[in-house]
């Protein structure tokens, strides 16, 4: 016992300077590779994503499946899941040493680990399932294979998301600060840099709107292409486009660090090393959330909102804003490193221009209510009602909200809730009152949210006194339609009356026009059995399984899907097997 609380003390002190320091002594840890080929990325750890940051590194499998997974230190398996989306097939290794490893988008599971699911499956009747088998039940050694490599879940392609989380309080954390053999010699590229007035007496270029500079160099230097300095006034921010980029790999990846420097002093620090799963989508306020929406742009902003609690800045003065007030010319160092330490640098110059009384801004901003962000904030409308609860918004918003006709065939007026380039952090509600429809429709009326294309994608709701009421976490225009019409069952093979001795797999293609599929289930002989669920590609599988299904007779299949707004369809036949 003695041993081993001085372990644990040990590896204390090893996770700080990890998370402190940014490195590691490679002699400290033991870790082994997952994979028995070399490591390449097509992904690495705080990369942006929709909503969240990247919590592990993608490992490239050679573009197949099948490939061996292996754990990477003693342990033994503390969760095991199955999604149709998310990290598809997955295990959790849980080890002595204080920390967990993750391995998703598995292709199958290894050996008993695998039997072990399935019975679990058939037990509860659900392809979809989450396990969290007993410490000593398996129990396994450094580099022993745990499953295969795959493209299950929200996978766009074959490969492994591997994780390395504080078994403590599951934050996960980033892989390539521990000893793993990734060669990465490439400097991170810089593509630009914004500038942001953050009030209406503030300008850029004496205009208030943000203002985009490309940038140009090589080395790891860069500096403005075209002018310099730059003139502003007042309260400005900066927010900087920029990728990372490792050996052997093409793919644009996350950067570890930015530091901000006003005239040699450091203003703004952030650091991916760790993060919680419960702050992630404050990435939304960390980012320039319209310019990822509008023009796929990932730009890093060095300033920050007041309910922005992201835990990864390591030094903010003054929320990140720069006052230029002075009429003096100030020096702008921007540092953006990777995990291994490669570092690129941008330097500017901004002219500090400043009229005092002068405002930029249009002081006749039109907008239907001011909602403080640390406050419940509602607002009714003439058959419209939002309630957006405290600390959901990431600054006070100047909320608007308009109306206009609807569209054919939908059963109320198309709603502008505020605009959809606003991110919300937390769920909000809201209330729409359709327009007379049909006796015997409520359960089929969903809200719906109209792109910029004019394209309906579903959002959901449910039909309650009188009004369609849904909880959502974003903006945008929103209308009312219905959906009755049942999901489509299509057989991939020929199945209804066919001989399938020496087949494999039963497929199926299942998709739904409108509110999506929220269940299936498959009875051959009226006993349940397990169809996976793929629904990037709507596939519907069944692996013939000898330990469950008499061979050589005639079996009796039904099939029943459901979508979400409980349309059903069901498809019956009968086969030989």
């Amino acid at each position: 016992m003695e041993y081993i609380i001085r372990f644990n003390i040990i590896l204390l002190g090893i996770c700080c300077n990890v998370l402190c320091n940014g490195q590691i002594d490679s002699k400290t840890t033991s870790f082994g590779s997952p994979v028995d080929f070399p490591i390449s990325l097509s992904a690495n750890f705080g990369e942006i994503r929709d909503d969240h940051f990247h919590s592990g590194i993608d490992i490239k499998t050679q573009g197949a499946s099948g490939k061996e997974i292996r754990t990477v230190e003693d342990g033994y398996i503390s969760r095991i899941s199955v999604s149709p989306g998310g990290f598809g097939q997955a295990i959790y290794v849980r080890h002595p040493n204080g920390f967990t490893t993750v391995y998703g988008h598995l292709s199958r599971f290894h050996g008993d680990i695998d039997e072990y699911v399935r019975e679990n499956q058939y037990r509860e009747m659900s392809f979809q399932i989450g396990l969290f088998p007993r410490p000593e039940q398996f129990r396994v050694a450094k580099g022993d294979i745990i499953g295969y490599s795959g493209n299950t879940g929200s996978s766009l392609g074959p490969h492994l998301h591997f994780e390395v989380r504080n078994s403590s309080n599951e934050h996960p954390l980033n892989p390539m600060l521990f000893d793993f053999d990734i060669e990465d010699t490439i400097r991170p590229v810089i593509y630009g840099i914004s500038l942001y007035p953050l009030s209406p007496e503030s300008h850029v270029d004496f205009e208030n709107q943000k203002k985009r500079f490309p940038v140009t160099g090589s080395g790891g230097k860069y500096t403005l292409r075209n002018t310099n300095p730059v003139s502003a006034g007042g309260y400005i921010g900066f927010g900087v486009e920029t990728n990372d980029f490792l050996n052997h790999s093409s793919n644009r990846c996350g950067i570890y660090s930015i530091e901000l420097k006003v005239d040699q002093v450091t203003a703004f620090q952030m650091e991916l090393s760790e993060f919680s799963f419960e702050e992630t989508r404050y990435i939304n306020s960390h980012i320039d959330y319209e310019e990822r929406l509008e023009n796929k742009r990932n730009i890093h902003q060095t300033f920050t909102a007041p309910n922005n609690k992201l835990s990864v800045y390591k030094q903010v003065k003054n929320r990140g804003r720069l006052k230029l007030m002075d009429n003096e010319t100030h020096e702008i160092t921007i540092i953006i490193r990777d995990t291994y330490l490669n570092e690129s640098i941008l330097n500017l110059f901004v002219q500090a221009d400043w009229e005092p009384g002068r405002r930029y801004g249009n002081s006749d901003r039109t907008y239907s209510r001011i909602m403080p962000y640390d406050i419940t904030n509602t607002y009714e409308h003439n058959g419209f009602e939002i309630s957006i609860p405290a600390n959901a918004l990431y600054d006070t918003l100047y909320f608007s909200y308009a109306k206009s006709p609807g569209l054919p065939s939908t059963y109320s007026e198309i709603h502008h809730v505020h605009n959809r380039f606003t991110p919300v952090h937390k769920s909000f509600t809201m209330r729409i009152r359709p327009e007379p429809f049909p006796v015997g429709l409520e359960g089929k009326l969903i809200v719906a949210a109209l792109d910029d294309e004019k394209e309906l994608n579903p959002v959901g709701g449910e039909f309650n006194e009188g009004s369609m009421e849904v909880q959502i976490r974003e903006f945008g225009k929103f209308v009312i339609v219905a959906d009755t019409v049942p999901p489509e069952i299509i057989p991939v093979t020929p199945v209804n009356n066919m001989n399938l001795t020496g087949a494999s797999l039963l497929r199926f293609r299942i998709t739904d026009d409108f509110s999506g599929i929220r269940s299936y289930n498959g009875f051959i002989d009226d006993q349940w059995v397990l169809f996976e669920y793929d629904p990037k590609n709507d596939m519907l599988s069944y692996a013939f399984d000898p330990s469950r299904l008499n061979k050589g007779k005639v079996h009796e299949l039904v099939l029943t899907v459901i979508d979400n707004r409980e349309n059903i369809s069901v498809f019956s036949c009968s086969f030989i097997w």
